[in-house]
């Protein structure tokens, strides 16, 4: 990362998410307890491509895009172990590139 001035810490980044977040659906998000929506993703950020990035959030923010482990939308996973369970990967990216085309 450089010092540049206009360079944003990635912790930064993260904080000013979270203040775009309405108080209005802090009955339905914000927390991880039963009856809220909750979509979680998991990375895996040991591998070569993030070796040297000692701060997570950095690793997710400003290094090479990490592959998801596991996502949970809505309590459904959604992909586990890298794995896409609730779509065929070869008819989304035909059906991406088809559109790509258009």
């Amino acid at each position: 990362m450089t010092a540049e001035p206009t360079a944003v810490a990635a912790p930064a980044a993260v904080a000013a998410d979270e203040l775009t977040r309405t108080p209005l659906l802090t009955h339905e998000v914000g927390s991880l307890e039963p009856g809220k929506l909750a979509d979680i993703v998991l990375w895996e950020l040991d591998d070569l491509d993030h070796a040297g990035i000692e701060d997570p959030v950095a690793a997710l923010v400003l290094g090479p895009r990490p592959l998801a482990h596991t996502v949970i939308v809505d309590g459904q996973v959604v992909i586990r172990h890298g794995e896409l369970l609730t779509g065929d990967v070869e008819e989304i990216t035909r059906e991406l590139a088809e559109v790509a085309m258009r």
